[in-house]
């Protein structure tokens, strides 16, 4: 109840100091606020997981890599929130268990990122029926992939020249997932069409 009541005292406040009185423009607003209010969440659930798995820096260091890639490659979507949200914590702790159990060698790391790399510049960025693309869209996503995959390629190869193929290794992990959920969102677009 306290929440509807923060909501609505929020959205009173936008509506009343803008000059915003268009139907479709409070729509925007009431998303808005909603989106605020997840990732609000996501990011104390996010922090709190790292917390109790004490890996605080790696997590952090991993959605840092993963979430940029992961907004604009585009790639494997639920249909529902709470589904998302699921599903998206069960993946991030199953990385972070990797990350925490797991060393990948030299030579799985320059193949993974060098595979992964050719998946997400060859298919980038992959819609989806919740958010479908225009050519001009297309564009300015798989340009913004090709700028973030360029970063993340330059961060990854100081660090593992540097020694440090344990944080090169997170990056790889946030490449490789945001590389399967384009595949598989991918895939699942073929199913759809031919169907």
């Amino acid at each position: 109840m306290n929440e509807i009541i923060m909501d609505n005292r929020i959205y009173n406040y936008i509506v009343h100091n803008s000059d915003i009185n268009n139907k479709d423009e409070n729509k925007v607003i009431e998303f808005g606020i909603e989106m605020i209010k997840m990732l609000s969440v996501a990011a104390i659930v996010a922090i709190l997981i790292a917390m109790i798995m004490k890996m605080l820096p790696e997590a952090v260091f991993f959605l840092f890599t993963f979430i940029p890639l992961r907004q604009n490659a585009g790639g494997y979507h639920t249909r529902h929130r709470i589904t998302c949200a699921i599903m998206s914590v069960f993946i991030y702790i199953f990385v972070l268990i990797i990350i925490k159990n797991f060393e990948f060698n030299a030579l799985m790391q320059i193949f993974l990122c060098f595979i992964d790399s050719l998946i997400i510049l060859c298919f980038a960025p992959v819609e989806n029926e919740n958010n479908e693309l225009d050519d001009k869209d297309k564009q300015i996503y798989k340009m913004r992939t090709l700028n973030i995959l360029i970063l993340e390629s330059l961060a990854f190869s100081i660090l593992f020249i540097g020694n440090q193929q344990s944080w090169s290794g997170i990056i790889i992990m946030s490449v490789t997932v945001a590389t399967m959920l384009l595949s598989i969102g991918k895939l699942q677009n073929i199913i759809m069409n031919i169907r």
